[in-house]
């Protein structure tokens, strides 16, 4: 702080004569009113603290006239200029040493862009007579919440490592990013190991491990926590080394046409059956038929959660999407959609299902609620959905369309398309992420795409209308379902070949494997179930 003297600063010479002094003022100061005055900044520029808190220095500024001489008593407004949060006093007025203080309370961004000024104004006019800005730097608070980005609902080989590690963020009470946060990785359940038990975050809060996974076959949990107890759980499936030989086991019959497969984590599966409005509950591994489900009319297709406890099915003539308890074998509830549905998939937290119908168009709908929350136009009839293993990216084969088109359920819009040419049907995304494959029926082919660059890498001759699809667990080859020939071809993935063809006759649908990799089941719409080892 300056301080000045009162005394005048320079001695004149008075004269004999009785002139007045030099400098000086006959009838004494002049008023504050007609006097220059400025604002110099003296402490609490250039602070760093934590968003959303007060800094521990107040700002202050000193009002001074044209010599340079403290002006007590003078207004000065205190302004947020840049990156919120709260200045106090909002105007406060100069002490008798012409300084003036306040406490500036930082907003919730973590940046380097915080200002807030003091600006003096004329007493009397109201003009700015001048104006100096503070500036602070802001970081992110203490780590309070933790959120999974990806990684999640991974499958992979029991005792091998995942392809894509788990992911995720850090964040404050305002949801800034956390950097250098400490994240603690541990297995739950299925005996796998993170590579690290602990891990920080980076400079956009974000955490990873690489995941082992155990021995155990199906699920298997991770938990990531934050030191002060909060935490995410990770659900994984592991699944072992396919044995499949591509043997027919046997074809059990069962009637009214069956058409879709699912099965659960768990080695639940449901088979539906098109003419009953039922679901044919069948026990793995002794392949029998343990009593169905009452679902809708025409029921076109079934999937589980990830957990396993629910189940969805398309009841097309109903429009309406079923929703299963598995434990007690029953519909519990259905969901009315915009259309007649053919296809239906769940997100990974089970909180979104996702519908295409002949409305031509995919739909967001609200698990608990039911509500439709958004939908996105297809360049034709939506036939086969598949997730991306990152959880945001949703693939759709539009069969009128001829054509897979990949959307971003974080924005529900069309990303990118893939041109197979002629009617698209199922479409099945590799575990690792890298590979889109569809099946085209009337070309009689497999289309190959890199899902790093979006280019065709291969279309695979198949001999036959190409309709339903399925990868084995083990990821090393594809089970495609020739619609009008009765067989099953089996295409090495490696090779890009048809290595095998297997006679099931009737009309084979789609496929599914069990978590083991041990059995494939078919559903056959003339009228019965194989089961290929």
């Amino acid at each position: 702080m300056r301080v000045r003297s009162s005394l005048t600063r320079v001695a004149c010479v008075a004269f004999a004569l009785g002139m007045a002094s030099c400098g000086t003022n006959p009838e004494g100061p002049l008023p504050v009113g007609t006097r220059a005055m400025r604002l110099e900044k003296t402490t609490g520029d250039h602070q760093a603290g934590v968003v959303g808190q007060e800094l521990p220095d107040q700002v202050e500024a000193l009002v001074i006239d044209a010599d340079g001489d403290p002006v007590p008593d003078q207004s000065v407004s205190f302004i947020v200029y840049s990156g919120g949060g709260s200045i106090t006093p909002a105007v406060t007025r100069s002490d008798e040493n012409g300084i003036v203080r306040a406490r500036w309370t930082l907003g919730s961004i973590p940046t380097t862009a915080h200002q807030v000024s003091a600006r003096l104004t004329h007493p009397t006019s109201g003009a700015l007579m001048d104006v100096v800005t503070f500036s602070a730097t802001a970081v992110a608070g203490p780590a309070t919440t933790i959120a999974k980005v990806s990684g999640d609902q991974q499958a992979g080989q029991a005792g091998r490592a995942l392809a894509a590690p788990l992911v995720v963020v850090v964040t404050d009470q305002f949801g800034n990013p956390k950097p250098a946060a400490l994240v603690l990785w541990n297995a739950l359940t299925g005996g796998g190991a993170p590579e690290a038990p602990s891990t920080r975050t980076d400079a956009i809060g974000r955490a990873q491990v690489r995941f082992t996974l155990g021995a155990d076959l199906g699920a298997q949990t991770v938990r990531a926590a934050l030191p002060t107890g909060q935490a995410v759980t990770f659900t994984l499936s592991a699944f072992g080394q396919s044995t499949l030989e591509g043997v027919i086991e046997r074809s059990e019959p069962l009637p009214a046409r069956p058409y879709a497969v699912g099965i659960s984590s768990a080695d639940v599966v449901y088979v539906t059956q098109l003419d009953n409005q039922r679901l044919a509950r069948i026990n793995l591994p002794t392949l029998g038929v343990a009593g169905s489900v009452v679902v809708g009319n025409i029921p076109t297709d079934v999937s589980f959660n990830a957990a396993g406890t629910r189940a969805y099915v398309a009841n097309q003539f109903s429009r309406t999407i079923g929703v299963v308890d598995v434990a007690s074998n029953a519909q519990v509830s259905t969901i009315a959609v915009i259309g007649d549905p053919f296809e239906v998939i769940a997100n990974a937290e089970d909180t979104r299902l996702y519908v295409v119908t002949n409305a031509n168009r995919l739909y967001e709908l609200d698990r608990g609620t039911g509500a439709t929350l958004r939908s996105v136009a297809l360049p034709g009839t939506g036939q086969s959905l598949a997730f991306h293993p990152n959880g945001d990216l949703l693939y759709v084969s539009t069969f009128t369309g001829g054509s897979a088109v990949e959307i971003d359920t974080r924005t529900m819009t069309v990303a990118r398309t893939f041109v197979t040419g002629g009617l698209a049907q199922e479409v099945v995304v590799s575990l690792d992420g890298t590979e889109l494959f569809v099946a085209d029926q009337t070309l009689q082919k497999v289309d190959v795409f890199s899902l790093g660059t979006g280019a065709k890498l291969a279309s695979i001759p198949v001999g036959g209308n190409a309709w339903g699809m399925a990868m084995t667990p083990d990821q090393s080859q594809l089970y495609v379902s020739l619609l009008s020939q009765g067989e099953v071809a089996i295409i090495e993935r490696a090779t890009r070949t048809v290595v095998q063809r297997i006679a099931t006759g009737g009309t084979p649908r789609r496929i599914g494997f069990n978590q083991a990799g041990t059995i494939a089941v078919v559903a056959n719409e003339g009228g019965y179930v194989t089961y290929i080892r």
